[in-house]
């Protein structure tokens, strides 16, 4: 017999606001957060995680949170991903410049590992910073 949990939610969205640090908190596996902000071409970001909890499976098998920067039409700007444990506390985005004026979206996704162990996403929080010069 086999077992299957059905999750219903919404994805957390919102405007982040450059500089000032962005609780993300994310209960539900498959969650993602969506947040938007404005930016101008030429102008340079980067994001910075700091107190994250998320549970990070230290294996070979895949990453366990991934953060991305969607281009106003969602195509992806930039992106990374993380595991292993304990979190680094300069998990982030280096800086990339933006190509195009227009909404983008910054996109923290936690993804289960390909290990048939670890295969629900992992829950919880960090604070989220992101730079706009």
């Amino acid at each position: 017999d086999a077992l299957a949990y059905l999750w219903l939610f919404n994805n957390i969205t919102g405007m982040i606001v450059p500089g000032t640090p962005f609780g993300v908190n994310i209960g539900i596996p498959g969650q993602t957060a969506d947040l938007s902000f404005s930016g101008t071409a030429g102008q340079t970001t980067s994001v910075q995680l700091s107190n994250v909890t998320f549970a990070l499976y230290n294996d070979n098998d895949g990453s366990n949170l991934a953060i991305s920067i969607l281009n106003p039409d969602c195509s992806t700007l930039i992106s990374n991903s993380f595991s292993g444990m304990p979190m680094n506390p300069a998990y982030g985005l280096l800086p990339v410049t933006l190509p195009v004026t227009g909404v983008y979206t910054l996109v923290i996704a936690p993804q289960g590992s390909n290990d048939q162990n670890y295969s629900v996403p992992p829950t919880g929080s960090a604070m989220v910073t992101l730079t706009l010069q």
